[in-house]
């Protein structure tokens, strides 16, 4: 495992993918590859994630939290 720092097309296209879930998860792992034609694809939807890499950012395990509560009140 080790860090990826993802281009602004990777996030468009990892945002738009998630957008189309109803609801909304709080979070979400996009695994995308690129096809012959050099176009991102959906290689996995991950909506249930084992490891949710909280150490990696600061105010993440908060604001999943803060997600949640909203979710549940």
């Amino acid at each position: 495992v080790h860090a990826y720092e993802p281009s602004p097309e990777e996030i468009a296209f990892a945002e738009r993918v998630v957008s189309v879930c109803d609801p909304i998860p709080l979070q979400a792992r996009v695994d995308f590859i690129w096809d012959n034609e050099g176009d991102l694809c959906v290689s996995e939807l991950e909506l249930i994630e084992p490891e949710l890499w909280f150490r990696n950012k600061e105010g993440s395990a908060e604001a999943c939290v803060e997600g949640v509560v909203k979710r549940i009140y």
